[in-house]
């Protein structure tokens, strides 16, 4: 590779690359798209999860709901209150 400077366009941006190592950096990080949104689409599965269960969880009777609560709080405790 050569000592020369050169430019990687994105967009308007203009970027010197000058070492390899900055390129085989950009390149570890252009490959990271996939798994960037993979966790992205993980992350909106998991809220969406959450909302259906917050939206279930409202649905129910208030003494069952205080009951699933207490159990919850038991098995994460250990002791009831």
């Amino acid at each position: 590779m050569s000592a020369r400077a050169e430019a990687a366009a994105f967009g308007d941006e203009v970027m010197n690359v000058s070492d390899e190592l900055e390129i085989r950096q950009l390149l570890r990080d252009a490959r990271d798209e996939a798994a960037a949104v993979a966790g992205i689409e993980d992350g909106v599965a998991r809220l969406r999860r959450a909302r259906d269960a917050q939206s279930a969880l409202a649905q129910l009777p208030p003494d069952r709901l205080r009951a699933a609560i207490e159990l919850r709080r038991i098995e994460l405790d250990g002791a009831p209150r």
